[in-house]
């Protein structure tokens, strides 16, 4: 058997194990994790080897579901589909498996195999959950089909156990993308009712995004002063926060709740720093930018890529393209070998040296790029958008991840 070491050593594990009376159940389940967190570290492939070197003893539905799961991230379509149609065969595809499905055949954009899978549901007796329901409503906020998302949010209305906030929040979403923001409104009333304890954080960040890209600003700050009411406000309502006033153009607020996250020496998620460097890179205050980052090198806390990009995209679009040379090799040497960060500066960069025939840094800079992988589609695509001149901001910079519903 042809394979990578590790993968042999725990198949010949596996094998001794799955012999053991009793084991099998438990070792499933510890197979199915383990399958899992290998494809989020070494890859889809290495998941797959993986999968290949597990006994067919061992391959309960718990282990075909996480082999589906990572299909579906990597929305990789007809593998998916095949592991589905495997389960059928084996008995094995219960709720959890139609949702997946489900879930991936929406990001897709396939409306009609989305309805094809909830007709299977039905004819196979299959109720479907909150989670199933509030799949389906988002396919439809995202195309926007209002017709089809009011007839399943009435449907979901009826029964307190299929409705959740995050479906209220979705709605709104597709109101929105229909330009009644009205009707977004009224949803997101509902879904401030809905915001238990137990999730109000996450869902008031939620509905704190929506209220700013509607333009409410005292519907931000509502909201705001509820996140802070809370007996500790978290890192991600300070970026959900910051990221809203963006939206509003209140900068002097972003600033304000910027000093006071800093002040009360909140965890330090560096996503927060990145962000108002983003912002203040996409209005030219290249000073404040360098400011932050000064900040952040004195007390010793570490940048990551995507600080040092945003930083050397703001000089490549702001004409100061010896400093954005700089700067992105710091991006460079800052990425991570597994991460495939978007390094947007480097067309501008190389462009700049090689027209003031500098052909030994910019080789350099290629070097460096390919040796790491960031020559991707995205890369190429940014490096058109930038010689032509064509981005909008929101494409030259990636807002920081922050949690979204749906």
């Amino acid at each position: 058997m042809k394979g990578r070491p590790w993968i042999m050593r725990t198949s010949r594990k596996l094998s001794s194990i799955s012999g053991q009376s009793g084991a099998s159940t438990m070792l499933s389940k510890d197979v199915a994790v383990r399958l899992d967190l290998i494809s989020k570290a070494r890859g889809l492939e290495a998941a797959e080897e993986y999968f290949a070197s597990i006994p067919d003893t061992l391959r309960a539905s718990c282990v075909y579901i996480a082999l589906l799961n990572c299909y579906a991230d990597a929305k990789s379509l007809i593998k998916a589909e095949d592991t589905m149609q495997k389960m059928r065969d084996l008995g094995n595809a219960d709720l959890v498996t139609y949702n997946v499905m489900m879930n991936l055949y929406a990001k897709m954009g396939d409306l009609k195999k989305l309805h094809s899978l909830v007709q299977e549901m039905e004819d196979k007796g299959i109720a479907g959950n909150a989670f199933s329901y509030t799949i389906r409503l988002n396919a439809y906020a995202s195309v926007p089909d209002i017709k089809e998302m009011e007839k399943l949010l009435m449907k979901m209305e009826e029964d307190p156990l299929l409705i959740e906030w995050n479906g209220y929040a979705v709605a709104a979403k597709g109101y929105m993308r229909a330009g009644d923001v009205e009707k977004a409104s009224e949803v997101l009333n509902k879904c401030e009712h809905l915001s238990k304890e137990k999730n109000a954080r996450l869902a008031n960040e939620v509905i704190l995004s929506l209220y700013a890209s509607m333009g409410k600003k005292n519907d931000v700050y509502r909201i705001w002063n509820k996140l802070k009411n809370r007996r500790k406000v978290c890192s991600s309502s300070y970026l959900s926060m910051i990221s809203g006033l963006e939206k509003l153009d209140d900068i002097d607020g972003a600033e304000k709740i910027f000093a006071e996250c800093e002040a009360k020496e909140v965890y330090f998620d560096i996503r927060i720093p990145n962000l108002l460097i983003a912002i203040y890179c996409r209005k030219g205050q290249l000073g404040k930018a360098e400011s932050i980052m000064e900040r952040l090198l004195e007390s010793g806390k570490r940048p990551n890529y995507r600080t040092w990009d945003h930083l050397a995209l703001g000089y490549c679009l702001h004409h100061q393209t010896e400093k954005a040379v700089e700067t992105l090799k710091k991006a460079i040497f800052a990425s991570d070998p597994l991460q495939k960060p978007n390094i947007h500066s480097w067309p501008s960069c190389v462009d700049y040296l090689q027209s003031n025939g500098d052909t030994e840094r910019a080789e350099e800079i290629k070097k460096w790029l390919e040796e790491r992988g960031l020559f991707s589609a995205e890369c190429e695509r940014s490096d058109n958008c930038i010689r032509n001149g064509n981005c909008g901001s929101e494409e030259l910079y990636e807002t920081e991840e922050l949690e979204e519903t749906g």
